[in-house]
């Protein structure tokens, strides 16, 4: 049986602010510029945020980042994730992305 407070966290869902893919893709591109080192960077932090933002499934952005798998779309947020709490730069520069894209 689930308890009251865990009954109300898909309403949650519906407070966050839900962004266009196309939006965090200009975003994360003009805030890394398009050098050779940052693309690989680029594209994790966009299926990153774009997991935790727009909420679209998995699978979803799997076909919107070139046809992968939703489990590597999973894998690549939960990696980007970990690199986040490690690295302080990396969660500033995140957190500054975040605030461009939801306009805080």
């Amino acid at each position: 049986m689930l308890r009251n407070d865990e009954k109300e966290i898909p309403q949650l869902k519906k407070l966050k602010p839900k962004v266009s893919i196309e939006k965090i893709l200009q975003t994360v591109s003009d805030e890394l510029g398009c050098s050779k080192d940052a693309r690989k960077t680029k594209i994790g932090l966009a299926i990153y945020l774009a997991r935790d933002l727009s909420g679209t499934t998995c699978s979803k952005l799997g076909d919107l980042f070139g046809g992968i798998s939703g489990v590597a779309i999973t894998a690549g947020y939960n990696k980007i994730a970990g690199e986040i709490a490690e690295n302080k730069r990396l969660k500033r520069k995140v957190a500054k992305i975040r605030a461009r894209i939801v306009n805080i």
